[in-house]
């Protein structure tokens, strides 16, 4: 890992800006990526496309991390200048109805350690396991040395299996992302990263229930032009940089107001 990248993680104030797994949109990519750069983004996370590492590489300094889930496509990415690795954004899967078992992930994982040793990896632990399952999948890629994880939130796709309607509301996304942050950072020591709806108001929380960084996407997606995208980086950066543990417990009293407990919502989901 580089220098601030695992300066980052150990200061629990990572901040990773994701363009979407499947968004090949140059121009889109290109405007996300140059937002990351000005809000002194942690690093940008890229659909694992050779032409958009490239272009992405010229615009910025940060590093860059390439979302794939096969590894024979990751050669040229890695050739043109990616330094990260996710397994994961399972999100267009779920849409077809397909979910990664434990056994199938631990098998991406090891081919792409097998063969990029050198390489940055993060995996991205699905929801749709049990609490006890997601635990269990954090521990075997600890044994592998995958060096972080990531967690998601419950996919609005996945009501239909799940037969219930509050599961799509954003509360819920969250507080299903933030619960898997809780329960896996205490059984397994590798740093995580809370990804799937995370504010500039849920950051904080995240950190608070174990994270080491958060990860951001759709709330920066949806809004217009580089100096807005910049704007909302900086917010959150700045609160992961200097809100102290004791200025996150005080913030908290007035934001869970407003949000479920990710203890709560382990209880009651799993």
């Amino acid at each position: 890992m580089t220098i601030d990248l695992t300066d980052a993680l150990t200061e629990r104030n990572l901040l990773k800006v994701i363009t979407g797994i499947n968004n090949f949109n140059v121009d889109k990519v290109s405007q996300i990526a140059s937002a990351a750069e000005l809000g002194r983004a942690t690093y940008i996370d890229i659909a694992a496309n050779d032409y958009l590492v490239d272009i992405v590489r010229q615009q910025t300094q940060i590093p860059i991390c390439i979302s794939s889930i096969d590894p024979s496509n990751l050669y040229k990415c890695i050739r043109n200048g990616a330094q990260i690795v996710e397994i994961g954004n399972y999100d267009s899967f779920y849409r077809q109805g397909f979910n990664f078992s434990i056994d199938r992930i631990l098998l991406i994982a090891k081919q792409i350690k097998d063969y990029f040793p050198e390489i940055t990896l993060c995996v991205t632990i699905p929801h749709h396991l049990s609490i006890k399952k997601q635990i269990y999948l954090a521990q075997r890629l600890q044994e592998i040395n995958v060096d972080f994880l990531q967690t998601e939130g419950i996919s609005s796709h996945r009501e239909y299996e799940l037969k219930t309607d509050k599961i799509s509301t954003p509360i819920n996304k969250i507080a299903s992302t933030l619960s898997t942050t809780y329960a896996i950072s205490k059984a397994v020591p590798l740093p995580i990263i809370t990804a799937s709806g995370i504010s500039h108001m849920t950051s904080l929380i995240a950190i608070k229930y174990g994270a080491s960084g958060i990860g951001i996407g759709n709330a920066i997606q949806q809004l217009n032009g580089i100096q807005d995208m910049t704007n909302f980086i900086k917010i959150i950066k700045r609160k992961l940089t200097h809100d102290s543990i004791q200025e996150i417990d005080y913030k908290l009293s007035t934001i869970c107001s407003s949000v479920i407990s990710p203890k709560k919502e382990l209880l009651l989901n799993h």
